[in-house]
């Protein structure tokens, strides 16, 4: 028989009554979850029905689903074997007389086997600690026994083999207590995340549930397949990243994953996963230099001892807001995915079917794994520190943006440390920190610093610093190095600044008194640079922030 397609689409507003007419039989139909896609705060979940579907009218009933369920969202399309038509789809909240169990009882059935397991690695610790003992009293008698008498004994070579075996099994009996332990620790993590499903279960358990009710009408019978989506909160995803870098290579393996997270009192299993891209929060990498100032110091005025309570009692309670402000804004700065309002977002496919229970839990899946070309450099800031810092400026060639993440750095297979990620568009580049390289050695050491005043009439102090930074570089290859410093910024104009080294053909200190030199260090080479200014002043002024 020559198949017919229909295909079919219904938005909601729901109709909460059906049309006029003659009642309909309602037909339970069996659905999966097959595709979710993720956004920021909630998730769009698709169902597929597969059934078979008599002529005439009918109500096709799909039930068991979240009451978190957001009506107005609900979609309906479908194709069928003979013409099909939707007439109507309508949400219904049902009250049942008993608890669904069937979860819970499955997640116990699974504590109860992890915790048969868990006494047997426990039974396994206390045999080896007998062992051990056996042992160890075995070792104190034969040293005993060893001891000079007038009874005839072993030869030295004979208790010398004997005391090695002890030896030889007690450091077995210590290894596999080691590994029994470590099973212990990764069981007892696995009792936990059971246990906090059954707490997350139990806590969403509802005497009511969701059903979704479609009247269909088909000139003949035969098999329908029917796709039912809706929007529920409880979902969440972010960005997590991972890079593998060489020091030799000019190129960098690049993982892209997200994060998703998911209590909406369903779960996911083998689905079709997108993820819905947004714009994130904005990081940085090392702590860059504050601006030093220097100024005349003003002490505060007088306060009488009750403008001192009620300051003290304003200011406390000035503080008090700007904590509850600066929290809610730690919390709103979560590098998490929001959909844009302006633009167009991203729309990322898990290229394998992902299973993400409903446990708020983070559940890792990857987006792409991408050589990426990386460009190594260096930065140092001696006063902040005296190391040099390998830096890697990555390029994105791939035809994704990158969220703000973090990313898991790894430096000739070895981990080196977790690193923000702000936001990257394709064809942009970013830095990520390698740590130190102790093969770069840097170091800034103060020189000399004198004082002298000078005038007649009207005293000045003038202090001179002069600092010299060296920067070597021990490594076989040449390496392009940044090094950072900077001069004290006046607030006061009989306060006077004098940049001497370098001189301001070579270099203009930026606003906020920044230095920065770039250079390039050859296999063995080391450069000196001179740093040396001057701050003046009336002897009369209290100033602060001279060193």
């Amino acid at each position: 028989m020559l198949q017919r397609t229909v295909c079919l689409l219904v938005f909601i507003p729901l109709l909460l009554q059906a049309q006029t007419g003659a009642p309909s039989t309602h037909q339970a139909v069996n659905s999966i979850v097959s595709a979710v896609a993720v956004y920021p705060d909630r998730a769009m979940v698709t169902r597929t029905i597969k059934d078979q579907l008599p002529s005439g009218e009918r109500i096709l009933v799909v039930g068991d689903l979240p009451t978190t369920l957001i009506d107005q969202t609900i979609r309906v399309s479908g194709a069928g074997e003979s013409a099909v038509k939707i007439l109507d789809v309508s949400v219904a909240t049902v009250f049942l007389d008993t608890i669904p169990e069937v979860r819970i009882r499955d997640l116990q059935s699974r504590l109860r086997s992890l915790r048969v397991e868990e006494q047997k690695l426990q039974d396994a610790l206390v045999v080896l600690r007998s062992q051990r003992e056996f042992v160890d009293s075995v070792k104190i008698s034969t040293s005993r026994e060893a001891r000079p008498s007038g009874v005839q004994r072993a030869t030295l070579e004979e208790w010398d083999r004997l005391l090695a075996f002890l030896e030889k099994k007690l450091g077995g009996i210590f290894a596999e207590m080691r590994a029994t332990n470590q099973s212990l620790i990764d069981l007892r993590s696995k009792i936990e995340t059971v246990e906090r499903e059954i707490r997350n279960s139990q806590a969403y358990s509802r005497k009511s549930q969701k059903q979704i009710h479609i009247t269909v009408n088909s000139t003949t019978s035969g098999r329908v397949q029917m796709s039912v989506s809706y929007v529920v909160p409880g979902a969440v995803w972010y960005p997590a990243y991972e890079a593998r870098v060489s020091s030799n290579s000019q190129i960098v393996q690049f993982v892209y994953a997200g994060q998703v997270k998911q209590n909406t009192g369903e779960d996911w299993a083998n689905v079709e996963l997108t993820l819905s891209t947004a714009r994130p929060s904005e990081g940085g990498l090392p702590s860059e230099l504050t601006p030093w100032y220097v100024d005349v110091f003003l002490p505060p005025p007088p306060v009488v001892a009750g403008a001192l309570r009620r300051k003290d009692a304003a200011a406390e309670s000035k503080m008090t807001d700007e904590i509850t402000v600066s929290r809610e804004r730690m919390e709103m700065e979560l590098p998490v995915a929001e959909v844009e309002s302006q633009g167009a977002s991203v729309i990322f496919r898990v290229p394998v079917r992902a299973t993400i229970p409903s446990d708020n839990s983070p559940h890792k899946v990857t987006v792409g794994v991408f050589d990426l070309p990386v460009e190594m450099k260096y930065l140092s800031i001696p006063k902040n520190s005296p190391a040099a810092f390998m830096t890697g400026s990555i390029k994105n060639a791939t035809e994704y943006p990158f969220l703000s993440g973090a990313v898991n750095l790894f430096f000739e297979n070895t981990f080196v440390a977790s690193s923000p990620l702000k936001r990257t568009m394709a064809g942009e580049s970013f830095d990520v920190g390698l740590g130190i390289d102790d093969r770069v050695k840097t170091q800034r050491k103060l020189q000399n610093r004198f004082t002298e005043y000078t005038g007649t009439f009207t005293r000045k102090t003038k202090i001179t610093y002069d600092y010299l930074i060296s920067i070597e570089n021990t490594r076989k290859e040449s390496i392009h190095i940044e090094v950072r410093d900077q001069i004290p910024l006046s607030r006061n104009e009989r306060i006077v600044v004098e940049v001497i080294a370098p001189s301001p053909k070579e270099m203009k200190p930026e606003a906020d008194g920044s230095l920065r030199w770039k250079l390039n260090l050859t296999p063995g080479e080391k450069k000196l640079i001179p740093l040396k200014f001057s701050i003046e002043y009336p002897s009369d002024l209290n100033v602060v922030g001279v060193e």
